[in-house]
């Protein structure tokens, strides 16, 4: 009776293992030993995957059982226990490097529904471009790099290898300097795509990240951001970005362009952002050529206003600045090497006293604010008395960081 039972659990498990939960945008959290439809892509991958030197995390191997139904505890105390999201899963999913244990990134991109060859597929080309080592060189080059680039066996779909990067925000901003800091890289790169040539036509937050690398020492979990990688029952150690610097990436060129200038005065047609509030997008506009770099300096002036500008307080001194980049005629919006220009003008006017200051959100509560200050007192203490520098600081850019850690 007993082998009995355990091989008809077997089969049960083996169905439940590769049952798919139709895509329909949305993922079924009450089940978390079943794959969505996302997952089982790359599952269904997963040994093609460890031939080319990526890993996939043990819930995607084609003999998972779920940890948590041999211990009879609930799933989420697990790490296989937590799905990755299927509005992700489809397209992305994590991986380590066997090569040296390093996180990536690999993206989907489906060039069998597409007409381009996959040696012309515009957003591979440009990353191709801005990866390539003498631009890899260049601090001011804040374009995610390229890593590798797959070709799927049986469909012929491109998999793109990156770092795997972290939200931009995730940590919170601890200081004003801070903020400055990631506000100066993001101007910075996308200033250095424009001298290329290359418009972005998507620099939204959503497609803005951090190298959390040196920030998290000992790395952490792809799914639950703030826990360790392996034991999802603690935390993940972190440093403030006052402490060690991290890099900010722009990401996702699926609909960037490159123009050249012999050819006039760039210009495309309407591309809807994530951010779908370009004035120059509304109504007839759709069905017009506009000037896509132009674009790009609303939509990252429009980024640094909503995360920033309005919805925290001490940042009233951006105000002018970006109100110029939003500017509803898009002619009359500054270039970006001028609002580069204009932004390290305003960064050199600030006071340490001004970039220690603590962010504070419109939407923080009386009393945790409270406790939020006093917090930040004793920790910029603490940084004055190691010698650590505020953020944004002519001092920071030189600090050795490793002495700080």
């Amino acid at each position: 009776m007993s082998d009995t039972n355990d091989d008809d659990d077997s089969r049960v498990h083996e169905t439940r293992r590769v049952d798919a939960i139709p895509f329909d945008g949305f993922h079924k959290k009450d089940d978390p030993a079943i794959l969505n439809a996302g997952e089982v892509y790359w599952r269904d991958r997963q040994e093609w995957l460890a031939e080319c030197g990526y890993l996939l995390r043990g819930r995607y191997n084609r003999n998972w059982r779920p940890s948590w139904e041999r211990r009879g505890k609930h799933p989420r105390f697990f790490e296989d226990g937590w799905p990755t999201p299927i509005t992700r899963a489809y397209f992305t999913m994590d991986a380590m490097r066997g090569a040296d244990r390093k996180m990536t990134l690999l993206k989907r991109i489906q060039i069998s529904k597409s007409d381009i060859p996959p040696e012309e597929h515009p957003e591979v080309a440009i990353m191709k471009y801005f990866s390539n080592e003498d631009l890899m060189r260049d601090p001011e080059n804040h374009c995610v790099p390229l890593y590798d680039v797959l070709s799927e066996p049986d469909t012929g779909d491109l998999i793109l290898v990156t770092p795997f990067l972290r939200p931009f925000d995730k940590p919170r901003f601890l200081t004003v300097g801070e903020v400055i800091d990631f506000i100066g890289q993001i101007l910075e790169g996308l200033d250095f795509m424009h001298r290329h040539d290359i418009a972005h036509r998507n620099c939204t937050a959503e497609n803005i990240m951090m190298d959390g690398t040196g920030l998290y020492p000992d790395g952490f979990h792809p799914v639950l951001l703030d826990r360790l990688p392996m034991n999802i029952s603690r935390k993940a150690k972190h440093y403030s970005r006052t402490e060690y610097r991290p890099t900010y990436y722009l990401c996702n060129f699926a609909l960037s362009q490159q123009f050249d200038p012999s050819r006039g005065p760039p210009s495309a047609m309407p591309e809807h952002a994530s951010d779908r509030s370009v004035p120059e997008f509304q109504g007839a506009g759709m069905e017009q050529h506009h000037d896509p770099f132009a674009t790009d300096v609303y939509l990252i002036g429009n980024m640094i206003k909503s995360q920033f500008v309005v919805s925290k307080y001490g940042f009233d001194f951006l105000f002018p600045l970006v109100e110029s980049m939003t500017r509803d005629d898009p002619t009359m919006r500054p270039t970006i090497d001028r609002v580069v220009l204009e932004f390290d003008d305003l960064r050199r006017t600030l006071r340490k006293s001004k970039l220690r200051s603590r962010v504070i959100s419109k939407n923080d509560l009386e009393v945790s604010g409270m406790f939020n200050g006093i917090t930040h007192l004793f920790r910029t203490m603490k940084f004055a008395i190691k010698g650590i520098p505020p953020a944004s600081s002519s001092e920071y850019f030189s600090f050795e960081f490793h002495f700080a850690r």
